[in-house]
């Protein structure tokens, strides 16, 4: 007889690693203080609710 706790196990071994590290929110980012700190522009958008499209670039392999 599966209980509660069995089909959670179950069913967070279904979720890929990716999904599971991947950052949830602003402050779970790490080595990217000049795109979160206090002050930045794209931190900035987000609290006046005005963020569109941006384009983000950098070397190969560093996303």
């Amino acid at each position: 007889m599966n209980n509660l706790f069995t089909e959670l196990e179950n069913q967070n071994k279904q979720i890929p690693l990716a999904e599971t590290l991947r950052p949830k929110t602003l402050e779970e980012f790490l080595g990217q203080s000049n795109v979160v700190s206090p002050n930045s522009p794209i931190l900035n958008l987000l609290k006046t609710n005005r963020l569109f499209s941006i384009i983000l670039w950098g070397t190969p392999g560093c996303g």
